[in-house]
């Protein structure tokens, strides 16, 4: 009977270090794919980053390019009345 029980105390004994064992193991795998997962993270959010500067920058030379055509429009008004003067005043 002692030795029964002793054989099953051993047992058990073993059965914790084992499922200890894998505890570790699996413990170890989920710190990586935790890292892993981390690293996709930052790079997405570098991505992002890069891609809000350029949506940035396209705004702002959006916003200059019309600055730059509303010039140019009234450049070309100013030009096509002279001319109308001088055409008119030549008659």
């Amino acid at each position: 009977m002692i030795l029964l029980l002793t054989l099953l105390v051993l047992a058990l004994i073993i059965l914790l270090i084992y499922v200890n064992y894998q505890f570790g193991i699996n413990k170890e795998l989920h710190s990586k794919k935790i890292e892993h997962l981390q690293n996709i993270i930052l790079e997405l959010l570098e991505e992002q980053k890069k891609q809000s500067l350029d949506l940035k920058l396209s705004d702002e030379l959006k916003k200059k390019l019309l600055s730059a055509r509303f010039s140019l429009d009234e450049n070309i008004l100013e030009l096509q009345h002279e001319l109308f003067l001088k055409v008119a005043a030549k008659k």
